[in-house]
């Protein structure tokens, strides 16, 4: 499994709910799950729709556990992953980032294609990381429109 992250952050004050997304970002690129786990609530809700439909008939992960469940079920099912932010937009105790997500899977399956986050923040600590592919399914989540 490969993750790399790299970005830009539009709004961004200092000690920013962006700042921690960012990190998180950062932690999940160096497949650092202590640092991940340090940026996550306790009751942190993963919803990451590929993965989850290939290991977990689409179920959200839930809890450190979950987390660490879902760093497995990534092992399993992709030889690689590489998920790169190319932009973070600040919206108080959300974050809006998109990207790109590019993955290849262990019967040959090959994503490569636009992705959008929405991550609630609350605490200090991540809340809630919703992954989407559809652009308006993403703006909707933040209370955004085009």
């Amino acid at each position: 499994m490969e993750l790399q992250a790299s970005g830009k952050t539009v709004g961004k004050p200092t000690g920013s709910s962006t700042d921690l997304v960012e990190r998180a970002f950062d932690a999940f690129t160096d497949r650092d799950l202590g640092a991940l786990l340090d940026a996550a609530a306790p009751d942190i809700e993963l919803n990451a729709p590929g993965t989850a439909a290939l290991a977990r008939q689409g179920k959200a992960y839930r809890g450190h556990e979950g987390i660490c469940a879902y760093f497995r079920d990534v092992a399993r099912i992709w030889e690689e992953l590489e998920v790169v932010p190319h932009e973070y937009r600040d919206l108080g105790d959300r974050v809006f980032v998109t990207g790109r997500l590019r993955a290849r899977g262990q019967g040959g399956l090959i994503i490569d294609e636009p992705a959008y986050w929405s991550i609630e923040v609350r605490g200090g600590l991540i809340r809630r990381l919703s992954a989407f592919t559809n652009r308006e399914q993403a703006l909707e989540a933040v209370g955004l429109t085009e």
